[in-house]
């Protein structure tokens, strides 16, 4: 959603020769994503896969307590 973008659009004003690479953008963020699961399955997706319905590949950043 908009959070997602909002994170791709700080990235790419923070290293602007990823502009256009739509493949990579997506495998930094995929790969740099801290997990999150979900116990209960959703339909053919086990909440304990990732990337699974509730919260795809997981967090795109952690705030400090």
């Amino acid at each position: 959603g908009p959070h997602v973008v909002g994170v791709v659009a700080l990235v790419l004003s923070a290293a602007p020769e990823l502009e256009g690479e739509v493949e990579l953008l997506e495998k930094i963020l995929e790969e740099t994503a801290i997990p999150k699961y979900d116990g209960p399955d959703c339909m053919d997706n086990n909440g304990d896969d990732l990337p699974n319905n509730t919260y795809g590949y997981g967090l795109i950043m952690q705030l400090p307590l």
